[in-house]
């Protein structure tokens, strides 16, 4: 092959090239000590250093999301601190009022005291951090409690997201806060304190159940009681006891209705040293146990299994209310359930809060869910006067195609796709709707037109509102009135009748035993119960003047330590999660420190080796450019030497 000089020169300019290119890279490496500048220099290297520099970024943002969610749940658990103290505040005074003998200006000077504390409580559960409402759930932007203690945020903990998929909560939100279920074992208790009618002193468990009536006619005493068990299912039982049965006889017969066998304890029944009858739920955190009560002697009350017919001689009453009763002739024992609506101004109010599944029921729930079965052929008795001052009988008729009936006239029921409603699709809603269109007399012009039924529906919504409030209480508004005509009463056509002991029921207004431990609570509520107490200087659990349904400051003593145990719970669980974001903090440090050590493996150039190169280069492109000058120099003469 013939080398021309046009040849050997391009190869010399290539080589020139080449060399000084490596040269001049490897000189770029070693002062900036990185293997490449440019992606297009090394485009593996590249990738991974970006992708490790994504890791190292998001690992410094996981550091920053951790540090500032615990600043969050820092400050809460600081709150719940304060709570606590308050809460012994609340407590310290609350037994002064309790222990001391005190006139109506004390309990009402100590009342007011306790509000300051109450208020200063709703200022904590209004704190701000960094701008949030931090116990108002994702609702960060919602001032959480009002002055008369109602809760506006949601039931979702805020949370940090510290890897794909995976968020750890930093916050505790205020219904679960102020409005959760706790681990307390509900107890309910007769109001009307037991004595011994003879000999004037409270009644013990040894004393018989005759000494409980004044002027004793010999025969059976016929117990009728009915209620809820704590898994929600409904009884009814009439136990009939030979007067010389014990008290305790009576006592072990209200547990057998509950379920209680030699074997299996559902509830703790026991006499109190006050005189009232106590039921406990063994299992903690339920909230449907009930009971209703009454002794009947003589008359047909030992043949009657209704008792809207039982005629009697002697009656033995354990709750008294100040209700007012559908039937004026009839003693408020005998009614249960068939009472109006508390009414206050332009509010009508139950007194029965209706639970689902443990948890207060909403306008969702079903109806076969709040009373714990099938709703097939039930009937609920409504007995009112509209916001127009009429009088009207209503009936509610659960079946296949699910009608109510008002003053002789049927309308279907319908569901929101126009189909009839059947008994067991029924909804807390609808129920509301219903009542809200005979309240205010707006009522579909047609008996079976759904379009009618809508219609009805909206224009008896602008006049009336039928809600459940935040105990889940039914309440009726009258929007148009600020002391409204209307008088209002809802039961179970069947709740007087014993011949039928296992049907399911709801109840809305009901003479039952008082709550003096519950699992679900309504905190700032419960303060203003509390406080009330105080006000009418109500002891303990008794029928005796105001509010005889009031539960009383022996109660409330042990309601405050149901409190502050909750808080201390929940307290425990912030300090998890701080715990826990302390962790995550120090995990993404190790992490990104990891990563940038990986990182600078990649991209970093081992500084020794490449001047070793560069050396190497230098001497090759020094003797490059001696072998070309040697070349160039060259002549036949000197060839010829």
């Amino acid at each position: 092959m013939r080398v021309t000089n046009q040849l050997f020169y391009q190869n010399f300019a290539n080589d020139h090239k080449k060399m000084y290119s490596d040269i001049n890279r490897v000189t770029t490496q070693i002062s900036s000590g990185k293997h490449i500048n440019h992606a297009y220099e090394d485009g593996n290297i590249f990738s991974k250093s970006m992708q490790l520099d994504f890791e190292v970024k998001n690992l410094e943002e996981v550091k920053t999301r951790t540090s500032q969610s615990r600043l969050v749940a820092d400050a809460s658990d600081s709150i719940m601190s304060e709570f606590d103290n308050t809460i012994r505040n609340f407590k310290t005074k609350l037994l002064n009022a309790a222990n001391s003998s005190l006139n109506s200006n004390n309990y009402e000077a100590i009342a007011n005291e306790l509000e300051k504390e109450r208020d200063h409580m709703i200022n904590l559960a209004n704190t701000k951090i960094n701008g949030i409402y931090i116990f108002s759930g994702t609702s960060t932007n919602v001032k959480p409690i009002d002055n008369n203690g109602n809760y506006y945020g949601n039931n979702k903990n805020l949370e940090t997201i510290i890897s794909k998929d995976i968020k750890v909560p930093f916050s505790i939100n205020g219904d679960e806060l102020f409005k959760g279920v706790s681990k307390i074992n509900k107890t309910i208790s007769t109001n009307v304190q037991l004595r011994h009618q003879d000999e004037d002193r409270i009644i013990s468990a040894d004393d018989k159940v005759e000494n409980l009536i004044s002027n004793s006619t010999g025969d059976n005493i016929n117990f009728f009681i009915s209620g809820s068990r704590g898994d929600g299912t409904d009884f009814k039982s009439i136990k009939s006891l030979n007067p010389q049965s014990t008290i305790n006889d009576l006592l072990e017969s209200i547990a057998t209705s509950f379920g209680n066998t030699s074997t299996t304890k559902f509830v703790d029944v026991q006499l109190s040293s006050s005189g009232n009858i106590t039921v406990t739920d063994i299992k903690s955190g339920k909230s449907n146990l009930d009971l209703k009560i009454v002794g009947l002697q003589g008359g047909n009350s030992a043949t009657e299994t209704n008792l809207s017919a039982v005629t009697y001689d002697n009656i033995i009453k354990f709750t008294k209310s100040d209700f007012s009763g559908v039937d004026t002739t009839r003693e408020e024992s005998l009614q249960m359930d068939s009472f109006y609506f508390k009414k206050e101004g332009a509010t009508l109010s139950s007194n029965s809060p209706l639970f689902s599944n443990r948890e207060f029921a909403t306008s969702r729930d079903l109806l076969k869910d709040i009373a714990g079965g099938s709703m097939n052929n039930k009937t609920f008795n409504l007995q009112l006067t509209n916001i127009n001052g009429d009088s009207k009988d209503v009936t509610i008729d659960l079946k296949n195609s699910s009608t109510f009936n008002i003053n002789g006239d049927d309308y279907d029921i319908f569901n929101s796709d126009g189909t009839n409603t059947q008994a067991d699709q029924m909804t807390m809603g609808q129920l509301n709707d219903i009542i809200s269109m005979v309240t205010s007399n707006k009522l579909p012009a047609t008996n079976n037109s759904f379009a009618e039924f809508n219609n009805a529906i909206k224009d008896s919504k602008k006049l009336i509102d039928v809600s459940l409030d935040s105990e889940s209480k039914l309440v009726i508004k009258d929007k148009s009135n600020s002391l409204t005509k209307i008088e209002f009463a809802i039961y179970d056509k069947d709740a007087n009748d014993f011949s039928t002991t296992t049907t399911p029921s709801i109840s809305f207004m009901s003479n039952d035993l008082i709550t003096t431990n519950k699992a679900q609570m309504d905190f700032f509520k419960d303060l203003d119960k509390i406080i009330q107490s105080v006000r009418d200087g109500k002891m303990d659990v008794n029928s005796i003047g105001a509010n005889p349904r009031d539960s009383g400051l022996q109660s409330a003593i042990a309601s405050l330590d149901q409190f502050s145990a909750h808080f201390n719970s929940e307290q425990s669980k912030l300090g998890a999660m701080s715990k826990s974001l302390s962790l995550e903090n120090e995990k993404a440090s190790a992490m990104q420190l990891n990563v940038k050590t990986l990182k600078s493996e990649v991209e970093d150039v081992d500084l020794a080796a490449t001047i070793t190169k560069l050396n190497q280069l230098t001497l090759n492109y020094q003797a490059m450019l001696s072998t070309i000058s040697k070349v160039n120099s060259l002549s036949l003469l000197n060839y010829l030497k």
